[in-house]
């Protein structure tokens, strides 16, 4: 699969998404691959994909398990889950903006960030090259790039946190959107898991 990274992650970011490795099979990265290699691939395609994995008992498995290992989603797991069943009921206009808020407090307590520091990616990027996880040095650097993108700062148009939790936004509230972010929150638990369980190496 490592060959396959690289290259999607890269048609991701040109998509303004987010390469959800973790929740695809080998098969469908190798699908989405031979599409990309034949100039077929779509952001759809993608999407469906992640959307097919992504079941309901898989997602709140990794929720429980995170606010019970980690101290920066510690207290939050009755407000993701019950977003995530707001999510499995087809109630965006719920899940979206507390998936938000709460990935943004997730971000911040990971990277010390006070309230009036603005808000940034906060995983690690530069631990991964000596544990010879590169793939996942790949996947942080896109991961951060696509959270600086959702909560990019003064933007008041299109899927960022600023329109939708200032309430300007008022067509926020789609599956894609809210998987995404539910999503992503996954993602965090899984860096932290690899940097909690591996060592330098090199």
């Amino acid at each position: 699969m490592a060959s396959f990274h690289g290259p999607l992650h890269r048609f991701c970011q040109e998509n303004d998404f987010y390469l959800f490795g973790s929740t695809l099979t080998v098969g469908d990265m190798e699908t989405a691959y031979n599409h990309l290699m034949a100039g077929t691939l779509t952001k759809q395609e993608l999407l469906d994909a992640v959307i097919k994995r992504s079941l309901r008992h898989v997602v709140e498995g990794y929720v429980k398990d995170a606010c019970a290992k980690f101290s920066s989603f510690a207290g939050r797991e009755k407000i993701l889950l019950d977003a995530v069943e707001a999510h499995f009921a087809g109630k965006y206009t719920l899940s979206v903006p507390v998936f938000f808020a709460q990935l943004e407090g997730i971000l911040r307590q990971i990277g010390a960030l006070t309230y009036k520091d603005n808000i940034k990616p906060t995983i690690k990027r530069d631990i991964w090259g000596n544990r010879l996880l590169f793939a996942i040095e790949d996947a942080v650097g896109a991961f951060n790039a696509f959270i600086s993108k959702l909560y990019e700062g003064q933007k008041n148009d299109g899927f960022n946190r600023n329109p939708v939790l200032h309430g300007m936004n008022l067509t926020y509230d789609t599956e894609e959107y809210s998987l995404i972010l539910l999503l992503a929150i996954c993602e965090v638990r899984i860096f932290l898991w690899f940097e909690e369980n591996t060592k330098r190496v090199v």
